[in-house]
């Protein structure tokens, strides 16, 4: 041993003095992570002796300034005191004052090995890893035998972007202890970060076998096994977890994401909701919690959602992408793009984000540009499953298309998620229709709704019209006349989805006097707020009975804030939204000079139509042919209703009507809504605007008759929709 400077007798008393309890001894394996920074049982009262000897601290200021010397068996015992009390200020998280008596004895015996292991976690756990590599490779020099420094070291190596290192490390820490949790754990998360999540997996579960109420372990076990898409374990996980630390926030925020991807929508949502409870600046908790309202089709909430996940979190590029693509389904594309932007300049290649710019892109109509996004995303991740499904929508398939194997061998993945199976088979049932394979294609779009765990409550969806049907009556009408706005430029295309309501929008948007909107969500999203709309039909009908004239005119003015964008000189803003059929009563009651046009195709098309598409939740009644056709059955009760009551006409737009003879109906449309006729609305297809449906490549080419009468090439498979629509 290097002699050194002996510190004077009042050090060797007071160093004497502090007992430490045996378990302070140096030497163990610590834990993975740093020690928090409040004493554990037992340091507390060793650092709170220490405290109370001040002439410790004294001696020490002496031994910092060279005072005294030491010798032999007094630089020993001196030696194992300052560790010993260094350890106690360690574990009481004073870091700076514990690295000061380690250097001590680093100055008397430069190659003592506990001093150095205990520095190099001290300068691990105060975020000094470049100094804790240094003092841990010392340590390692002197002795292999001790598995903590192996561990610690490993820690530092990955901190400084050396993970192969750091899992040699670790499985040299696993063969000198194979019974280390810590040890398998970080490799975990090491072999995690580099990609390679079957590795990962195997540690994390014996981590999480050895140590079942380690909460960090279940948490990244749950986000591994949802890497690998083994979301039903994840989930069985994550309910493990939370009901073993049910205030763990992102243990609850992870959960509904796993529901999300099992489907299961409203119990993610539920689970999301308790995650932002508990921690209200939780960006990603938002973030996710905007995603299942999107699915949902819950618009207005989820972009309240994702607008505080940015706020919380202003730097996170997948907030900013979901707010594009909350922002794409609300009719807003400029706001989108910006949005899809800004996360590609905080990270560049973020997936969503370019995914979001591809559907964008075709939503304005430019194929081409769209189908290279697609491609591009391709490249760099083989196999998406958002890009494989976005491009069966771009363009017609022929038989032999690259796309038919492509999405042929990712279906075969067995560890897909719901969403990820339900786009699949859909894109490949849409690409057999195309190429005349209406077996496959009626096969796939069945195998595409059993994905879809949801469920559609139809009696409830009865229920609500019921509601309308006693409310809205004459009478209720002849005693409102004085209510809602004059403003004549509303016009609402109603109908159901697939019955040619975008068709018919571009038809009056080519009007240089019209300005469609594309699908609102206003109406609906002032109808929750009126009452709850038609989930809760006896709140809205009561607090639209109890409206009062002016009150009246405020709702109308309110919805009327959609359209303050509106080009100069519009006389006529379309709200094309087919669903807004059900509040045809209080359209009548806000807008008495509204133009309603009532959009109508052949059931059997019209609802085949609607069950060949992948529609969110909300739109449920399409998850298979005959709850689709009781729900047809009740829409149209519905509108006959409203036929019956409303103080203004109604306009039906027949689709067969408008594609064997367009100019005609086109006229007819144009007249109706009090217009003078310009021929630009027979060239509809070349004009340049964002169009959210799934017939956006249709609505680009001319009128075209195939759709007619289309149900006949599927007569076989479609039993249940005949029996249900009451036509054998």
């Amino acid at each position: 041993m290097d002699q050194r400077p002996l510190p004077g007798p009042a050090l060797r008393r007071a160093v004497q003095a502090v007992q430490l309890p045996a378990q302070a001894a140096p030497g163990l394996l610590w834990p993975h992570q740093p020690w928090p920074h409040q004493p554990r049982a037992g340091a507390g009262c060793a650092a709170q002796q220490l405290d109370r000897h001040p002439p410790l601290r004294a001696a020490l200021d002496d031994l910092r300034r060279g005072r005294g010397t030491v010798n032999g068996a007094a630089a020993s015992a001196t030696i194992g005191r300052l560790l010993q009390a260094g350890f106690a200020l360690q574990r009481k998280g004073e870091l700076a004052q514990a690295r000061a008596l380690y250097a001590q004895v680093l100055e008397i015996d430069r190659r003592n090995f506990d001093a150095l292991q205990l520095s190099g976690l001290c300068a691990l756990q105060a975020g000094d890893t470049a100094a804790a590599r240094q003092l841990l490779d010392r340590a390692l020099a002197l002795r292999q035998d001790v598995a903590s420094v192996f561990n610690h070291r490993g820690v530092a190596l990955r901190r400084l972007g050396e993970p192969e290192r750091a899992i040699a490390d670790f499985t040299r820490v696993i063969t000198l202890d194979p019974q280390s949790v810590d040890a398998r754990y970080n490799r975990a998360n090491t072999l995690r970060e580099l990609g390679r999540r079957e590795e990962a997996l195997a540690d994390y579960r014996l981590a999480a076998e050895r140590a079942p109420a380690r909460a960090d372990i279940l948490n990244n076990l749950g986000a591994c096994l949802k890497d690998v898409n083994l979301h039903a374990e994840a989930l069985a996980c994550y309910d493990r977890l939370v009901a073993i630390s049910p205030q763990h926030a992102e243990a609850h925020s992870n959960r509904g994401l796993v529901l999300q991807n099992l489907g299961r929508f409203e119990e993610a949502l539920a689970s999301v909701d308790r995650a932002v409870a508990l921690k209200p600046d939780f960006a990603e908790a938002w973030r996710e919690r905007a995603a299942a309202l999107l699915a949902l089709g819950r618009l207005d909430e989820a972009r309240e959602s994702v607008s505080k996940a940015v706020a919380h979190a202003p730097g996170n590029a997948g907030a900013h992408a979901t707010l594009g693509l909350v922002m794409m389904e609300t009719g807003r594309p400029e706001d989108a793009a910006q949005s899809f932007a800004q996360a590609l300049a905080l990270q560049p290649g973020h997936v969503e984000a370019r995914l979001g710019l591809a559907k964008l892109t075709a939503e304005e109509g430019r194929f081409a540009d769209a189908e290279e996004l697609f491609n591009a995303v391709l490249e760099d991740e083989p196999g998406n499953v958002a890009s494989l499904h976005g491009l069966a929508g771009l363009r017609k398939f022929k038989a032999g298309d690259p796309l038919f194997a492509a999405i042929a061998d990712r279906l075969r993945d067995g560890r897909l998620t719901a969403e990820q199976r339900e786009q699949l088979h859909h894109g490949f049932a849409k690409i057999c229709n195309d190429a005349g394979r209406q077996d496959d294609a009626m096969a796939h779009f069945a195998q595409s709704k059993l994905c879809r765990a949801s469920r559609f409550d139809l009696a409830a969806h009865r229920a609500g019209f019921s509601a309308m049907q006693r409310l809205f009556t004459p009478a209720f009408f002849a005693a409102r006349r004085d209510f809602g706005s004059e403003d004549a430029r509303p016009v609402f295309i109603v109908g159901m989805p697939r019955s040619g309501t975008t068709l018919t929008e571009q038809i009056l948007a080519a009007h240089p006097a019209a300005q469609g909107f594309g699908e609102l969500q206003d109406m609906a999203a002032l109808s929750k707020k009126l009452g709850g709309g038609l989930k809760m039909p006896e709140a809205f009908t009561q607090a639209v009975a109890a409206l009062d004239a002016e009150a009246s005119l405020r709702l109308a003015e309110r919805y009327l804030a959609a359209f303050r964008g509106a080009a100069p000189g519009m006389l006529r803003v379309i709200d094309k939204r087919p669903h807004n059929y059900e509040m045809l009563g209080l359209i009548a009651l806000l807008f008495p000079r509204a133009h309603i046009i009532h959009c109508r195709r052949d059931a059997m098309d019209n609802c085949l139509s609607m069950y060949m598409q992948d529609f969110n939740p909300h739109h449920g009644y399409n998850r298979d042919l005959t709850t689709l056709g009781h729900y047809y059955r009740a829409y149209e009760d519905l509108m006959a209703h409203w036929r019956k009551v409303l103080p203004l006409p109604i306009h039906d737009c027949i689709y067969e009507d408008t594609v064997n003879d367009l100019e005609t109906s086109a006229r007819a449309l144009v007249d109706f809504v009090g217009l003078d006729w310009d021929p630009a609305c027979l060239d509809y297809h070349a004009r340049e605007s964002q169009v959210r449906t799934p017939s956006q490549w249709q609505v680009r080419q001319p009128v075209y008759r195939t759709s007619v009468a289309a149900w006949r090439r599927y007569e076989n498979h479609l039993g249940p929709l005949k029996r249900a629509l009451g036509v054998e």
